[in-house]
């Protein structure tokens, strides 16, 4: 019928752009061609009357302004995936955006290939997000199960996919990162099992960073309110890091101002705090 067509046609697109970002024939991509293949295909499951709505929220035009002000605004509030996208939808599609998610490392991709592929895998973690919080995925379908699952927690697909989540280094942007992950899954997924929380438990024991927990302290205003401990931990470690990166990059630090060592014995104070 007309409904399952146009999933067909939607997941097609998005599956064309997904080869041409894995295709090592295709030197260069658009920006966000990931997000804007997303976009697209919800538009094409929109019926004609629901249109006009979505140009508020998700359409490619008004995504595009947003895209060159990722630090200045909540990364995570950036769209949505709305409550009438079908099933078959959501799970063909987060098939994709894992396979982006969880391409392997190769030392002889070339390296306008290995840019290319690491830039699409930040708008796939954006999109992991949107899909699991539309509250259709299923934790043991997608992310592996006790039963499906005889090897070791660290090679789990939960574990590849909050390692692959990771930044690579401490940027100062705000990326979706394994904390807000595990806390869509932890909100969104009905059937997550013990298998899964023993491995975000062992995840966040052993990788976490403290600037994730931070900012997903930040950004959960809801749970953790102005007053609370939490915060004031997650914003005094910030402003902490910044007075040591500005400190780190002066020739003459400002007088009466803290010193690196300072500064580096209160971030692990802050950071101690954060984790426990």
């Amino acid at each position: 019928n007309r409904a399952n067509n146009a999933v067909l046609q939607a997941l097609a697109s998005l599956e064309a752009c997904s080869n041409r970002i894995l295709n090592p024939m295709v030197e260069k991509i658009d920006s966000h061609c990931l997000l804007d293949a997303y976009e697209d295909a919800l538009s094409i499951m929109s019926p004609p009357n629901a249109t006009a709505k979505l140009k508020n929220i998700v359409t490619p035009e008004n995504e595009k302004k947003k895209r060159n002000t990722f630090a200045n605004e909540k990364l995570l509030d950036r769209g949505h995936t709305p409550n009438t996208t079908p099933l078959s939808f959501v799970d063909g599609a987060l098939q994709l955006v894992m396979k982006i998610l969880l391409v392997p490392f190769d030392e002889n991709r070339k390296q306008h290939q290995q840019n290319k592929v690491n830039a699409a895998r930040l708008d796939a973690r954006l999109l992991l997000i949107r899909l699991i919080q539309s509250k259709k995925v299923s934790a043991r379908q997608h992310f592996g199960s006790e039963e499906s699952e005889t090897m070791t927690l660290d090679s789990s697909r939960l574990w590849r996919v909050l390692k692959a989540t990771k930044l690579t280094k401490k940027g100062y942007q705000r990326q979706v990162s394994p904390v807000d992950v595990m806390h869509a899954m932890l909100s969104n997924c009905s059937d997550l099992t013990e298998h899964h929380l023993l491995i975000m438990i062992h995840y966040s024991m052993t990788k976490t960073l403290p600037e994730d927990i931070a900012n997903d302290v930040l950004d959960r205003r809801f749970i953790f309110k102005d007053s609370s401990p939490a915060r004031e931990y997650s914003n005094s470690y910030f402003r902490a890091r910044s007075s040591l990166y500005k400190l780190q990059k002066s020739t003459q630090p400002p007088n009466g101002s803290k010193t690196v060592k300072e500064l580096e014995n209160e971030l692990d104070d802050l950071c101690s705090k954060l984790w426990y």
